[in-house]
């Protein structure tokens, strides 16, 4: 059972003090209008609508000595974090500082919900470990660096792979309780200046996962209980594997491969993400140097390879080599 913090917001400054949402001006009916392919077809992944077997890792958005003003970012990626768990069974940690300094959060101001949620869609997402948040910051400045070409173009390339969809929800309790059947929400509360994600209910309370830690020693939690009549804007994300076409692999190999992490951290950031589950043997490490070099020339790969075909390829010249 979670604390419930019932009188936090009521005693504390942290009730008036903007953490990092720009209010959109527009009504609940004017912004339902922009959603992104979130439609009827939608499969329920939780039809008790809560979502706690699934929480992402903890990561605070005040880094020892300054506010990033990025909870719309941390929000939203503990949002796809927790989907990305409940659909595919893998703990994925998106770069949270990659989101802010793309859709351009500002120090002092945040950011409106939907322009990080389209940045998500358009410019697609980093992993922790390749552009991680600093351990501590002098200043808010500090957080937003620029980020070198080379990430930005592996980012945008994963949206070969990766669909990243949302809708506006209305924020009405029944709403909020039928959205949670599909997905946890992104969700705004403290008088319409910070963005949390809403994992499941309570009653009439949402279930409230913070980038911020309360409470004291020994005992600090970012979870807690929170009014659903207090929620000003709800959004809901999907993120969803592209299809691919079925892989040829030699059988004779066996069962597959069980070295996931290995392999993801050797070439998790190239396009081949998608089938590291699938093949049937570890690469070789000729395979690793020639897909991590970059080379989409299938003989410079795997040239006498005895025609062990199970790199699946995106370029137009795999095609017209016909080899797949």
């Amino acid at each position: 059972m979670l604390n419930l913090f019932k009188n936090l917001f009521k005693k504390s400054k942290f009730k008036n003090q903007n953490h990092g949402v720009i209010p959109d001006p527009r009504s609940y009916e004017e912004r339902r209008l922009d959603w992104v392919g979130i439609g009827a077809e939608e499969e329920v992944l939780c039809p008790n609508g809560q979502w706690d077997n699934y929480l992402p890792g903890f990561e605070p958005q005040f880094l020892k000595w300054a506010e990033t003003y990025a909870c719309t970012n941390f929000s939203s990626a503990n949002c796809l974090e927790t989907l990305l768990k409940r659909k595919y069974g893998i703990e994925y940690n998106l770069s949270d500082r990659k989101s802010a300094i793309t859709s351009g959060t500002r120090c002092n101001w945040g950011n409106y919900l939907q322009r990080v949620a389209d940045d998500w869609r358009h410019t697609g997402f980093l992993y922790e470990f390749e552009f991680p948040n600093p351990t501590e910051i002098k200043r808010c400045e500090d957080y937003y660096i620029p980020i070198p070409q080379e990430l930005l173009d592996r980012a945008k390339s994963r949206l070969n792979e990766w669909e990243i969809n949302y809708c506006w929800i209305n924020s009405n309790e029944q709403a909020i309780k039928e959205a949670l059947k599909y997905a946890p929400l992104q969700v705004v509360i403290n008088n319409g200046t910070h963005a949390v994600m809403c994992y499941g209910y309570e009653g009439n309370k949402a279930k409230i996962y913070d980038s911020y830690l309360y409470g004291g020693n020994p005992t600090y939690l970012c979870t807690y209980l929170y009014d659903i009549d207090k929620i000003t804007a709800v959004m809901k994300y999907n993120i969803t594997k592209k299809e691919t076409p079925k892989i040829r692999v030699d059988e004779k190999y066996g069962d597959k491969t069980d070295d996931f992490d290995l392999m993801f951290k050797i070439i998790g950031w190239k396009d081949w993400l998608y089938i590291f589950n699938q093949i049937k043997r570890n690469p070789t490490k000729r395979e690793f140097y020639g897909l991590t070099a970059g080379r989409w020339d299938f003989e410079s790969v795997f040239k006498n390879k005895n025609g062990d075909i199970w790199l699946y390829y995106t370029k137009p010249e795999a095609k017209e080599k016909k080899l797949i």
